[in-house]
């Protein structure tokens, strides 16, 4: 597998973590004196953010991560 096709799965997989991260579902907008926040629906949904934020995060091996993109 060359460099771009690694990277480009990389990035892609990237993009699907963050986009289930800031699901809108979970989320309500309010307007403080004219500036748009960002508040969490439910605590549940305040939680799940933390575990997929802390997920994303987290370190991965380069190695685990090198075999297994080689191995399919």
């Amino acid at each position: 597998m060359n460099q771009i096709t690694y990277e480009s799965i990389v990035l892609n997989t990237a993009w699907g973590m963050i986009d289930g991260m800031v699901n809108h579902e979970i989320f309500d907008k309010q307007d403080l004196c004219g500036t748009p926040l960002l508040v969490f629906k439910s605590d549940s949904h305040a939680r799940l953010f933390v575990i997929l934020l802390t997920d994303f995060l987290s370190p991965v091996s380069l190695n685990q991560h090198h075999r297994y993109i080689e191995s399919t």
